[in-house]
């Protein structure tokens, strides 16, 4: 009888231990893989980026199914660098996320130099362009927006026309012009309260030097040191139109890039 007692108890013992909490596997590639996804449908977004590298690590065969939900976490996230990252380290074939996070970083340059395979990487690599002041180079690719009707394709369609209509100074002829007559330079760039307040502190300047010079002689300290701030702001005149013609191109492609930004969002 004590036999008996004693296999019933050894049997009892295996079934529970076989149908214990712990000898479950929580950590198997089935339970990582269905946990990833459940951190992402509750919008636990980092938590599932970090969830799902840390499984790849150790089930690498969840690749394929993990790293898209690695990767829009992180969009989600706008951990753009990280996104950079991990595609480059993994040399993942995710253009589309890898294009749109240089877009977000306003690294616009390094899109242009990748090129594009696709209607989506099109539109960001013709938003760079208008960006960077170089929409000219892509006419081909505007004017195929011009026969779309989603809201994106209009809009960088009509901001390539603003672009085009915008009249660029020359900073050499801002320059001389300001040579000639101080404060023209920057009138012709656009400043025009600049210009005519360089103008009339300048010649102010000129008239005091002539005049200290002609009652005192050109031995007079105080002419020549009249003469030396008339000839800097003189200098600094024409300087200051040259960077005035430049800053009027910055300024508006800021204002192209701000409505790119903040207008044309596109959608992942």
């Amino acid at each position: 009888m004590g036999k008996i007692r004693s296999i019933l108890v050894f049997f009892i013992m295996i079934f529970l231990m076989n149908n214990s909490p712990f000898s479950i596997d929580y950590y198997s590639k089935e339970n990582e893989l269905r946990f990833i996804n459940y951190l992402y449908s509750i919008d636990d977004f980092e938590r599932c980026a970090n969830e799902g590298l840390r499984a790849i690590t150790i089930y690498p065969e969840l690749s394929d199914e993990a790293f898209p939900l690695i990767i829009k976490s992180l969009l989600k996230e706008e951990k753009y660098g990280a996104v950079i990252g991990i595609i480059d380290k993994h040399h993942l074939d995710y253009f589309d996320s890898y294009l749109y996070s240089l877009f977000k970083l306003k690294n616009y340059k390094r899109i242009l130099i990748k090129g594009y395979k696709n209607d989506f990487q099109m539109k960001i690599s013709l938003a760079s362009s208008l960006i960077l002041g170089n929409a000219k180079n892509y006419t081909g690719g505007f004017l195929s927006l011009k026969e779309k009707d989603d809201r994106i394709s209009k809009e960088l369609f009509m901001l390539y026309q603003k672009e085009n209509q915008f009249k660029e100074k020359s900073p050499i002829l801002a320059g001389l012009f300001s040579s000639i007559i101080p404060g023209s330079g920057r009138i012709y760039a656009g400043r025009i309260a600049d210009g005519i307040f360089s103008m009339i502190y300048i010649l102010t300047l000129t008239y005091k030097t002539y005049y200290t010079f002609s009652q005192n002689g050109l031995s007079s300290i105080e002419g020549w040191l009249w003469g030396m701030l008339d000839l800097y702001f003189y200098v600094g005149n024409i300087y200051g139109s040259v960077v005035a013609v430049k800053i009027r191109k910055r300024d508006f492609l800021k204002k192209i890039e701000n409505e790119i930004q903040l207008n044309i969002t596109i959608n992942f």
